[in-house]
């Protein structure tokens, strides 16, 4: 999915996925080299806890919405762009199945 959805293009090699995997109650976040060399495992395991903790409550928007929150804090600490810059890849969700 990571390959497809064609997280790896970018220029600095910062692209993250969060992959939901509904039918079996789980998620991953996949991150690419330029951003994973800047934060690291610890960082990536508490903001699945986050996003765990809402699931278990219910929450899954919120949880979903968090994590994008906390990535996006990580995003802008190590690659902070300029107005100029655009996003490479789209923010929509993609669901396939």
């Amino acid at each position: 999915i990571f390959s497809e959805m064609r997280v790896w293009d970018t220029e600095s090699n910062n692209g993250v996925l969060i992959y939901l995997l509904l039918a079996d109650k789980n998620f991953e976040i996949v991150a690419d080299r330029g951003i994973h060399k800047h934060v690291d495992t610890t960082e990536w395991e508490i903001i699945c806890k986050v996003m765990e903790d809402q699931f278990s409550k219910g929450n899954h928007c919120y949880g979903v919405l968090e994590g994008v929150r906390l990535i996006t804090e990580k995003l802008k600490k190590h690659f902070p762009g300029t107005l100029e810059d655009r996003n490479v890849l789209s923010d929509k969700p993609i669901v396939t199945t």
